[in-house]
């Protein structure tokens, strides 16, 4: 449910774990089970001293766990032909805030080619 991201500034590379979007079963949606997922795997990694967290999603669900536009913080992804506005962080660690500003967010190569140019 969760693989290895960094967010990479021409100064530092710092490294986070991605999520992917979920979807529970349609039956069993608006039951608690989404949001107990989300809640728990956030936890373990903020115990894990996890630094941050991304995530492609709805700008309607990941908010209400505390995840704000990746843009907010002048962060982008690296992937060619998908919107922006999908991207969405929730910081951990606030130490590493000054760190992450204005990078680019890159999910695991197995996710498939991201542009290296930005």
């Amino acid at each position: 449910m969760a693989s290895t991201a960094t967010i990479r500034r021409a100064d530092k590379t710092v490294q986070g774990m991605a999520i992917g979007p979920m979807s529970v079963q349609s039956d069993r949606q608006r039951c608690g089970i989404g949001s107990q997922l989300v809640n728990d795997l956030l936890q373990r990694l903020k115990q894990a001293s996890c630094q941050f967290v991304i995530v492609f999603g709805h700008a309607e669900y990941y908010p209400r766990f505390g995840f704000t536009a990746a843009s907010a913080h002048g962060i982008q992804h690296a992937f060619e032909g998908l919107p922006q506005e999908l991207l969405f962080i929730h910081v951990l660690d606030e130490n590493c805030q000054p760190t992450i500003e204005g990078g680019t967010a890159f999910y695991d190569e197995a996710f498939g080619p991201q542009l290296t140019s930005q």
